[in-house]
């Protein structure tokens, strides 16, 4: 088990991706990262970013080329559980920097410079490698390049480092999980049911009673933008634009047919061979208010 730079902006609760919970279940092996396409591309396109850094900065970048292997790694001098897998290491006559590779289909995220959670990201491989720049290559919908400068900053580094130090001892030695911070940290911590009642505290009595007259006040105000709905499609009919004042403000647009795979027939008709493509999926938990 150890930290590393991916995980430092989701321990300190600045990723939009992840949270303190999400992180304590990768780094103690309890979940595995699922990929996903903008993962697939990263990967791929990282040899392409890499090329074209060289190409626009004429420095040398050191990087892991073992296929089996992800980055070059290092660890920090003094704590050893705080790690950086490094997408490489730019180097020309004067300096060494840190090198990291990202895509990114929109510069809107990065119109400030490197976002916060990217930005702890390189400060946290800084710390493990002692180097005092970075630059992060970035790829902008497949099309624009751009290099954003970040220079070590101490200060920052040294609250991160204490971030990662009392994670790592409050959470990650003793297995303690972090409190949850969203409501899909509840599913995350709590996966499974256990066929058992428990009575309610005062406090939480109260909360089922609020939350009642909450789904109430929801449910009228669904009504009411129901009928609202229904009223403007009376007045559009078979039209699909509806204009206030010269300016498009609802459209109500056929979507383009699309093809599915009837299930039930192929059940019906091949009933062996849907048996042989069957998997099991375990069941989500469901939050009914009684």
């Amino acid at each position: 088990m150890r930290i590393g730079g991916s995980n430092v902006a989701g321990i300190c609760g600045i990723s939009p991706w992840s949270t303190p919970l999400d992180e304590f279940m990768k780094i103690t092996g309890q979940v595995k990262i699922p990929d996903n396409p903008a993962m697939e591309w990263g990967r791929r396109l990282e040899p392409v970013v890499r090329q074209k850094y060289q190409e626009a900065t004429g420095r040398h970048v050191f990087f892991n080329q073992n296929p089996n292997k992800y980055g070059v790694e290092f660890q920090h001098p003094i704590l050893p559980f705080i790690v950086g897998s490094l997408d490489g290491i730019s180097e020309n006559h004067q300096e060494s920097r840190v090198l990291e590779i990202k895509t990114a289909r929109t510069r809107d995220a990065w119109l400030d410079g490197v976002p916060e959670y990217y930005a702890c990201q390189v400060q946290h491989y800084m710390a493990c490698t002692g180097l005092n720049m970075a630059d992060v290559a970035v790829l902008f919908g497949a099309s624009e390049f751009d290099i954003f400068e970040v220079a070590r900053d101490d200060e920052l580094i040294s609250i991160l480092l204490k971030i990662e130090v009392d994670f790592w001892n409050k959470h990650v030695v003793p297995m303690v999980p972090p409190d949850c911070t969203t409501p899909e940290d509840r599913n995350t911590r709590w996966p499974r049911s256990i066929q058992r009642a428990v009575e309610a505290d005062g406090n939480t009595a109260r909360l089922c009673s609020d939350l009642k007259a909450i789904k109430v006040e929801i449910a009228a105000i669904e009504a009411n933008k129901a009928a609202l709905e229904s009223a403007i499609k009376d007045f559009l009919q078979d039209n699909d634009t509806l204009m206030v004042s010269g300016k498009p403000a609802v459209t109500w647009k056929q979507a383009k047919d699309s093809q599915g795979f009837d299930k039930d027939a192929f059940m019906k008709e091949h009933p062996d061979l849907y048996k042989n493509y069957l998997t099991t999926r375990t069941g989500s938990r469901r939050f009914l208010l009684k």
